[in-house]
């Protein structure tokens, strides 16, 4: 295993939809969109924009 573990960390639990990339303890990249309702929805999307 790698000493710094690559993680993609989503958050869907307030009126948010919010994922980051983490490589050990640095942040590479992150973004949050507001949103009431429809945060399942969304997360794939997000998921795959902060990735490309």
């Amino acid at each position: 295993m790698p000493d710094r573990p690559l993680v993609l960390a989503f958050d869907t639990s307030a009126a948010h939809c919010a994922a980051a990339l983490l490589w050990g303890d640095e942040v590479l990249a992150g973004t949050e969109e507001p949103m009431a309702r429809g945060q399942a929805e969304r997360l794939l999307g997000l998921c795959e924009e902060l990735l490309s």
